[in-house]
């Protein structure tokens, strides 16, 4: 089922059918809702002969293909979150995954898989972030078996957003980073971590599953998502 989905988005990027390529039989998985795709542009041309550098080509036109298959589906399923609960920072977060989710797809359309795969990553992981926003609303956890307490990445968050903070900044300085939207990410991610509620003084105490302790959780971790979205973006745009 993986690889008919990212078969799909293949497709999709490209301009293309499955009805009108020879040899692609039609998918008996339910169809999907339509994702919104930019303006018809040439097709994608998939690495042909033999040889390594051949099957390394394909290797990123797969790996780009299931990553932006992926931030799709995240789009998706916050997209319906959004309309269930409120969060104004949630909803700042989403234009912002969708320009690089374009992005992307502009450059998985011109060959370059690398960065569309980084990108695509990267907006997942905004994606994530929104969600971690509009669960501290909730207060649990939203998962794919229904509503759940923290797991181990919420309740260490706070700990990981902090030396991801140090990390985001020494790379921006190490490589020079140009990409504006990197420091917009990093930011926000700061700001996050310093607006986090703080936990009672007893909070060892209190059972994470309580709201006020969750909300400090979730604010933290969606922090550390938009963190790892700009060290993707910082990869993509050093091209390793």
């Amino acid at each position: 089922m993986r690889k008919t989905l990212v078969l799909a988005t293949l497709l999709a990027i490209s301009g293309l059918s499955a009805t009108a390529t020879p040899g692609i039989t039609q998918s008996r998985q339910k169809p999907r809702p339509a994702s919104p795709t930019a303006p018809a542009q040439p097709g994608v041309v998939l690495p042909s002969g033999r040889g390594s550098q051949a099957s390394l080509e394909y290797r990123q036109v797969e790996r780009a293909g299931r990553d932006i298959a992926r931030a799709r589906e995240d789009s998706y399923r916050v997209s319906y979150l959004a309309r269930q609960v409120s969060s104004s920072q949630a909803n700042e977060l989403l234009p912002i995954a969708q320009q690089i989710m374009e992005r992307a797809e502009s450059n998985f359309r011109g060959g370059q898989y690398f960065e569309a795969s980084e990108q695509a990553k990267a907006a997942a992981a905004i994606y994530d972030a929104a969600e971690n926003l509009y669960e501290g609303e909730l207060g649990y956890v939203v998962g794919k078996k229904g509503p759940s307490g923290p797991s181990r990445s919420y309740i260490e968050a706070p700990q990981r957003a902090q030396e991801r903070i140090a990390r985001t900044e020494a790379e921006i300085q190490y490589y020079r980073s140009n990409d504006n939207t990197v420091r917009q990410l990093l930011d926000r991610a700061k700001m996050l971590v310093a607006n986090a509620a703080t936990p009672a003084a007893n909070a060892s105490a209190i059972p994470v599953t309580n709201t006020y302790n969750f909300a400090y959780l979730a604010q933290n971790r969606a922090a550390d998502r938009l963190l790892r979205a700009a060290m993707h973006l910082i990869a993509a745009e050093r091209g390793f």
